[in-house]
């Protein structure tokens, strides 16, 4: 079986800061942070997968953050250095306006290129980066092996860490 992928690139995306609606979003800093996360991955992606997810922290801490409401983690967002564009991803929310707001976050401040490898069925956040200046570079295919139950729970991932990591 396949997952569909399609990366995004904006050279300077037009994304704003929260609007009060937002959750609560605050910066990934401690291990158990780094276990809570850990968690929801394993559950999306389907495999435990903590030492790229810090490994990920460690190379961009500024990016890594977490939403959270009511004592609830929400989602999460990392993302990486690449050759020529900061790589947003892993990006794990429980919908979509959470998603939005961890990817707002991750962005703010940068400078330069960004991109982001979006699965092809998340229509609505796809909306969202297009009106945000990201546009269509390139499609790929995720390939996995057995029922597409042991890739996880695809509805809560909006972007993936990279077809190298999945």
């Amino acid at each position: 079986d396949a997952l569909c992928l399609q990366r995004l690139v904006a050279e300077r995306p037009s994304l704003r800061q929260g609007d009060g609606r937002d959750p609560a979003i605050r910066p990934l800093r401690t291990a158990t942070d780094l276990e809570r996360i850990a968690r929801l991955d394993a559950g999306a992606f389907g495999a435990k997968r903590q030492a790229l997810l810090a490994h990920l922290r460690a190379v961009a801490p500024a990016r890594a953050h977490l939403a959270h409401a009511h004592g609830r983690l929400l989602g999460f967002v990392l993302a990486r250095p690449g050759r020529t564009s900061l790589h947003i991803g892993p990006l794990v929310a429980e919908e979509d306006a959470v998603a939005r707001a961890l990817l707002e976050r991750a962005v703010a401040g940068s400078e330069g290129p960004v991109s982001i490898d979006v699965p092809k069925d998340r229509g609505g956040f796809l909306a969202f980066l297009s009106r945000a200046g990201f546009a269509p570079a390139r499609t790929f295919t995720r390939m996995f092996k057995g029922a597409p139950a042991a890739i996880g729970d695809p509805a809560r991932c909006h972007a993936i860490a990279g077809p190298e990591f999945g």
